[in-house]
């Protein structure tokens, strides 16, 4: 079995459904809350293989990864990669000028992914999470 970082529906899924095309083994997969609980699951052998993040320049729980690999003995290794462009998209309710869009709201981790364009193209935007 392979976890991936969690919920369903998140980046890491994606990747990894990619990944899964070309990948010659079948394994069921499960999605965990955090990467700390991945690789909880796989000390206890509740699961095989972690799927993980291990870049992502604007943000996210990537330092957890590395701690997490730091952890494991000489018997784990990385098997696999596969680099998978995230983009984001900026929606409104109503065609408008980005001058105009005075609140953004999004998921804290999109914010940070999103930091130079918001930056750059919506400097006194208010960001609720």
């Amino acid at each position: 079995m392979i976890g991936y970082l969690g919920p369903v529906g998140t980046f890491t899924q994606a990747a990894l459904l990619e990944f899964m095309k070309t990948y010659p083994e079948k394994d069921d997969l499960k999605p965990y809350p955090s990467i700390y609980a991945l690789f909880e699951a796989l000390a206890v052998k509740k699961i095989s293989k972690v799927f993980i993040p291990i870049e992502n320049s604007r943000g996210g729980e990537v330092f957890a990864a590395f701690a997490g690999l730091n952890q494991l003995d000489d018997s784990y290794f990385i098997s696999d990669e596969i680099l998978f462009p995230i983009k984001q998209s900026l929606m409104v309710a109503n065609s408008c000028n980005l001058q105009e869009i005075k609140v953004v709201y999004a998921h804290e981790q999109s914010t940070r992914q999103c930091s130079r364009f918001l930056h750059e193209q919506l400097p006194d935007v208010e960001l609720v999470f």
